[in-house]
């Protein structure tokens, strides 16, 4: 009797996941094959990456606050945002903002 919406879907099994809205929020993001166009800084945690940037989704998504950390290791961009976020799917890019006006694009990556 409640709406549903897909959450998710597995192509290599012919799968679609479905649920309530509230699966859809996310407070983080996973993304690969990060572009850095800004040398991160070290973290207090000893990795790298930037705090209070913000982060967006689509072309006209609103920008998002978020601490960022980069993994060169694995190639990977892991969002920690400051409020959730609905409707995020993979393939997407990610474009992280900040410097001192908060327009300066410092990295992208495609969610994972």
């Amino acid at each position: 009797g409640r709406p549903r919406y897909v959450i998710e879907t597995r192509p290599e099994t012919n799968e679609v996941v479905v649920g309530p809205e509230e699966l859809l929020r996310r407070s983080a993001i996973d993304a690969g094959a990060p572009v850095l166009l800004a040398e991160p800084s070290p973290l207090e945690d000893g990795g790298i990456g930037w705090r209070d940037v913000t982060v967006q989704v689509r072309a006209h998504g609103r920008p998002v606050p978020a601490d960022v950390t980069i993994d060169l290791g694995t190639g990977t961009l892991r969002a920690r945002l400051h409020q959730h976020l609905r409707g995020l799917a993979a393939g997407q890019s990610v474009v992280v903002y900040g410097g001192e006006s908060g327009d300066q694009v410092l990295a992208q990556a495609t969610v994972t």
